[in-house]
């Protein structure tokens, strides 16, 4: 069995024993350093190079938000922010920062090893709250922008086909930029107007 490799990075050397406690209680995982700093965390990432970082928010020296960025640019590790914090704003953060998981420290001892495994198996994982946040954070990342919507339906088509039918030339061009399976010539008409030209 190939070991799970975890850095533990909180402020609270209580905490960062409480966390070491219930890790190395699963087999095959080694919690291979302690952080007490975000900028430790950051250094010892970079130099041990472990499949997990387990990092709080408030840390000295380097926050672990920001801390979490730059362990995203030099490192594959997945890492799981655990923290005090639950407001939405935080949430919005940790996501923008790049995490792969959040947990509250309070649900930390049910929730962190499933945690843990679910990022080693290539997900993602955070809290019923703050994956609804997540979400609408990711959604709108991917929300298009001016023109046409990724997902045109069929009746959304039919009034463009329509209200372009008297422009020949603007109609090619901006059917142009609809999704492929909306762009084949099929020769089918999107609406039932039986003046409609398409």
């Amino acid at each position: 069995m190939t070991a799970v490799r975890i850095l533990i990075a909180d402020d609270h050397e209580i905490v960062r024993h409480g966390v070491r406690a219930v890790l190395e209680r699963q087999a095959g995982w080694v919690v291979s350093a302690e952080a007490g700093s975000g900028r430790d965390a950051v250094a010892k990432t970079v130099d041990l190079q472990p499949d997990i970082v387990v990092i709080d928010v408030s840390m000295p020296e380097l926050n672990g938000l920001d801390a979490t960025r730059q362990i995203r640019r030099v490192a594959a590790a997945k890492v799981v922010v655990l923290t005090v914090h639950e407001s939405e704003q935080v949430v919005r953060e940790v996501v923008d920062a790049g995490a792969h998981g959040y947990i509250v420290k309070a649900d930390a001892g049910r929730t962190l090893v499933e945690a843990i495994h679910v990022l080693m198996a290539g997900g993602t994982y955070f809290t019923k709250r703050a994956q609804l946040v997540a979400d609408r954070r990711v959604g709108s990342r991917r929300a298009p922008g001016a023109g046409v919507p990724e997902r045109l339906t069929r009746a959304s088509a039919k009034c463009c086909s329509c209200s372009l039918k008297a422009n020949p030339t603007r109609r090619s061009a901006w059917r142009s930029e609809w999704p492929p399976r909306l762009r084949k010539p099929t020769g089918r008409r999107f609406c039932q107007d039986s003046s409609c030209t398409r």
